[in-house]
């Protein structure tokens, strides 16, 4: 029953125009979205698919001798005295060395090949690690995912720079743009360095003259 000298007015009715602005902002939306999903699973099939400038090998074979016995050819590009030269600064970074509990569990193995300076300190010591052969990731998609940003983030040539202080601090300049200001580089015995900043130590696994270190 309608209260004295009311009236209840039916709704009134949502405009057709309105309704089909809203569905057709819909469709636009979700076509855009999926649109970016596909782009997004395209990408992500590349970087798992690709082979150009990726070679994949058992880590084991960075032991000259287990590439011999193999019968394959050393895989990583260890530091000896012939591509690199410390001497001065009295600091032995040749060999391979590991990342051992890298919180970025994708990389492994890094070498100095490439490294020279001189005194006075502080010395800049430019260390071309971008190129092929002297870092490792596993060859998985959160591997390849992060070699994929490096390669659009730097230049192969371009430096991670160490500005050594003394023989066994230095300070890094990252190579990639995502990270800031400096990291510390510690050295706590002949074949160990501490990363502080980035949580691991650096430990030599594979000496100069290919032995195990």
């Amino acid at each position: 029953m309608e209260p004295e000298g009311q009236t209840l007015l039916p709704a009134s009715a949502q405009p057709k125009e309105t309704t089909d602005r809203g569905t057709q902002c819909l469709k636009i939306c979700g076509g855009v979205t999926v649109s970016l999903l596909v782009l997004v699973l395209l990408l992500l099939l590349r970087i798992w698919t690709a082979e150009c400038a990726i070679e994949s090998f058992d880590h084991h074979y960075v032991l000259p001798k287990l590439a011999e016995e193999a019968g394959v050819s050393e895989p990583f590009d260890r530091g000896t005295k012939a591509n690199m030269d410390l001497t001065d600064l009295d600091v032995d970074l040749k060999g391979v060395w590991w990342m051992d509990g890298n919180p970025l569990t994708a990389e492994h193995l890094v070498s100095f090949a490439s490294a020279e300076g001189e005194k006075p300190f502080p010395a800049l010591v430019p260390v071309y690690n971008n190129l092929a052969r002297r870092w490792t990731w596993t060859d998985d998609i959160s591997g390849r995912i992060v070699m994929f940003y490096y390669a659009f983030d730097a230049e192969p040539d371009s430096a991670l720079v160490f500005n050594f202080t003394n023989s066994s601090y230095a300070q890094i300049v990252p190579v990639g743009g995502v990270f800031d200001g400096f990291f510390g580089f510690d050295k706590i015995n002949d074949d160990e360095w501490d990363r502080p900043d980035a949580n691991y130590i650096l430990r030599r696994i594979v000496a100069e003259d290919g032995s195990e270190g």
